[in-house]
């Protein structure tokens, strides 16, 4: 990748912290006692949100009109209606794919089971461990001493100084992520008339799942599971390709893809991450490139 890195990643990452914060006065000062208070009431809400789903029934979670109109994933990363992209059939052929998964979920339901104890513990470690550690991955030096609770922060609530400290530094980095998207954007939008015309509409797998990769002779071929994901390609082959780089990318999920033009080759780009939030790699240049729909 050449804009949408692992920095640029990285780099937007954490940008939306500020979003469920709020001012709240008795953060500006440290104190037990009002902790204590805080804690015990947003484990109520907790416990109170579990026991509720716990009494829902597969009926609840699985209404039968779900599905009549969805959306997808463009190559921009927005959501369209699918209608403007897909054919009825295959629009058709899509709902009742994902009927028969949901059918299959709904007899095969099972209510969460409420356990006190056990979600108490989870709640523990989600706000005093995860939260706690995630800020503090995020927020600079400068703000974190000035916090006077972290673990008063973990829960949304924040001095009106650290407040505003917090949301020019997540603004700040969003401001540059976006800067780099916007050039990415620029640089496609500059080569698009070059691009094939299949290319342009079906390179792009956001939220698919790798199969496999694997390169046959001079092709390579990557295999795709696009159940998660809102394409309707299950295989992709590069036609006289050269992978220049591939990070075992076998079982992972597609996030983002760029395309380069590159001595007359196209030169594709994948970012994805694997089931620890991993990110990896693949680059590859292809003289063409097949895509085979689900079916075919």
């Amino acid at each position: 990748m050449k804009y949408l890195t692992k920095e640029w990643y990285n780099q937007k990452a954490g940008s939306d912290t500020y979003l469920l914060m709020y001012v709240s006065k008795p953060a500006e000062t440290f104190s037990e006692e009002y902790f204590q208070d805080l804690y015990k009431r947003k484990l109520d809400e907790f416990l109170k949100l579990h026991k509720d789903m716990s009494e829902l029934t597969a009926d609840d979670v699985f209404p039968s009109n779900a599905w009549e109109n969805f959306s997808m994933v463009n190559q921009d990363g927005e959501f369209v209606d699918a209608a403007e992209y897909l054919s009825k059939e295959e629009l058709e052929r899509i709902r009742e794919g994902i009927r028969r998964e949901e059918q299959e979920a709904y007899n095969n339901f099972v209510p969460e089971v409420y356990d006190e104890e056990v979600l108490t513990k989870q709640f523990h470690v989600n706000i005093l461990n995860e939260r706690v550690k995630q800020l503090k991955a995020i927020l600079p030096e400068d703000i974190q001493k000035d916090i006077a609770d972290i673990r008063v922060l973990a829960f949304d609530e924040a001095s009106e100084d650290i407040y505003k400290r917090i949301l020019e530094f997540c603004l700040h980095k969003e401001e540059r992520a976006l800067k780099i998207e916007q050039d990415c954007q620029n640089y496609y939008d500059s080569i698009a008339e070059q691009l094939p015309e299949n290319i342009r509409k079906k390179y792009g797998f956001h939220d698919c799942r790798v199969i496999n990769f694997e390169q046959n002779g001079t092709d390579a071929i990557l295999e795709l599971d696009q159940r998660g994901g809102y394409s309707n390609v299950c295989k992709v082959i590069f036609h006289n390709a050269e992978v220049l780089e591939q990070e075992d990318i076998a079982g992972s999920w597609w996030l983002y893809q760029e395309i380069y033009l590159r001595d007359g080759l196209y030169e594709f780009h994948a970012m994805l991450h694997d089931e620890n939030g991993v990110l990896r790699y693949l680059t590859l240049t292809a003289a063409d490139v097949e895509f085979v729909k689900d079916g075919e």
